[in-house]
């Protein structure tokens, strides 16, 4: 029953190689994850070039720059390595020869054509931006993040430097308005003033009518004419004096202040909320190296253990089928223990669940060499190559970097039918503490079938292989 057992005590060789391959998914993890922790979060050590060319320009009489506001902006910005050019040579330079992640050239018209804003026929300004994709792609694409959040800087700046124009315009508008008030009030006064004149010399006229009549009686009449344009005057100055009055109080709940233009300019506050926490990519990208690691450990483990050898003196399916058994769980424990034990104490991995992660990936690891085992027992070398293969399959379908929809439709085939990806997901919620598509108890009925159809095709190839010993090939 212990057979295996004794037979790694027998070899100390074996045993050092044994305890090599345990050690083999946390190296694989330790390397993948450890390169990748936190890469988005180190960004600031990604050179990007800013030629800054931009000329300025006159808005109303006053001088801007927009370029200049945008390069003081990103002084204070610890994203990326902002680097500051005058001149383009050195910079596209940077860029040809991978020294930077981003070339972005802000053209000398920049705030010329910004100024057209509010003409007849506006003018974009254009942003010049150059990745190299070719010597790192993932570089190049968070490089070309920077430059989206440059175009949103320079938008920004645009709107905000034209709503507070307009703003300023109505605001002079408004304080015209209540002096073009005040100026109707005086001129009304006025009017007023003559049209009381007038009535007196009226009635002096009326006086001296005996001694002329008829040149009295033309100054009155032209007088009475005066009288009437002056009322008829005042009628006017009053009708638009109260229109001007009630549009003043139509707009005496709008403010045009410079908050609010900055409003106008930016209306939107985005609040973001994450049904998981996940501190950084090597967290997220953890499961997905774990579930690789142990199948990797596994092809190992095939190709180092004679897996094939009958350790008993006796061909006794049954207690080489319970000794190999024994030797695959211990070996998948220890595997899982150091794995789990390393996340946790040395990556500082928060884990949800710990025990429903820790059964799954000793399930997993069980599942993995049982599967392998059974491949290598029945072909061989042919064995190693489809269990080589299997591994190559599933780190395509398994949905451990991209979601599976941006994967082409082979992959998505594969993806509901090998268990990676119903690992992958356990895996997930154990950490993350949620509930998936494909939920956890999904995961450890997938593997646990997985593992008695393993188990029932290595037990008769086992009897196969002792009832007629000269037909096998195996190792």
């Amino acid at each position: 029953m212990f057979a295996d057992l004794k037979y790694l005590k027998q070899h100390p060789f074996q045993l050092v190689s044994m305890i090599a391959i345990a050690l083999i998914p946390l190296i694989y993890s330790a390397v993948f994850i450890g390169s990748m922790w936190n890469p988005y979060n180190e960004t600031k050590s990604l050179t990007v070039d800013i030629v800054n060319k931009d000329d300025g320009a006159k808005i109303n009489g006053e001088e801007i720059n927009i370029g200049n506001k945008l390069e003081d902006k990103l002084k204070n910005d610890d994203n990326f390595d902002w680097q500051f050019h005058k001149d383009s040579k050195a910079a596209k330079q940077n860029i040809d020869k991978g020294k930077s992640f981003a070339y972005i050239e802000i053209p000398a018209n920049t705030s010329k054509k910004a100024s057209t804003l509010l003409d007849e026929q506006p003018e974009k300004a254009n942003i010049t931006v150059k990745t190299n994709p070719g010597y790192n792609y993932i570089g190049a694409n968070i490089g070309g993040q920077s430059a989206t959040g440059i175009e949103q800087k320079l938008s920004d700046e645009i709107r905000t430097t034209y709503t507070k124009e307009v703003f300023g315009s109505m605001k002079k508008l408004i304080a015209g308005n209540e002096q073009t008030i005040q100026a109707l009030n005086d001129m009304n006064n006025a009017e007023q003033q003559l049209i009381d004149g007038n009535q007196q010399v009226q009635a002096g006229l009326e006086q001296l009518k005996p001694l002329n009549p008829n040149a009295v009686g033309q100054i009155a009449q032209g007088n009475t004419q005066v009288t009437d344009g002056l009322a008829s005057l005042q009628e006017n100055n009053e009708k638009l004096n109260n229109n001007l009055k009630a549009n003043m109080q139509q707009s005496s709940d709008t403010h045009f202040e410079e908050k609010n233009a900055e409003y106008v300019a930016d209306p939107i506050n985005m609040k973001q909320q994450d049904v998981t926490e996940v501190e950084n990519y090597g967290q997220s990208f953890a499961p997905y190296i774990i579930a690789v690691s142990l199948f990797v450990g596994a092809i190992t483990f095939s190709a180092v253990y004679p897996v094939g050898k009958n350790m008993l003196t006796r061909n006794s399916v049954g207690q080489t089928f319970i000794s190999k058994f024994l030797l695959y769980l211990i070996q998948s424990i220890v595997t899982s223990a150091i794995l789990t034990l390393f996340l946790v104490f040395v990556f500082q991995i928060e884990i949800d669940d710990i025990v429903r992660f820790t059964f799954l990936i000793v399930l997993w690891g069980l599942a993995s060499m049982f599967l392998v085992t059974t491949l290598t027992t029945l072909l061989g070398n042919v064995g190693k190559f489809l269990a080589l293969m299997l591994l190559i399959l599933q780190l395509g379908s398994s949905e451990g970097t991209f979601p599976i929809e941006t994967s082409n439709g082979f992959f998505q085939f594969l993806n509901p039918i090998l268990p990676m990806t119903y690992v992958i997901k356990g895996i997930r919620e154990s950490i993350f503490g949620f509930t998936g598509a494909i939920p956890y108890h999904d995961a450890v009925i997938y593997l646990i079938i997985l593992i008695v159809i393993s188990l029932i095709v290595l037990f008769f190839s086992w009897m196969m292989k002792y009832k007629f010993p000269k037909t096998q090939t195996l190792d």
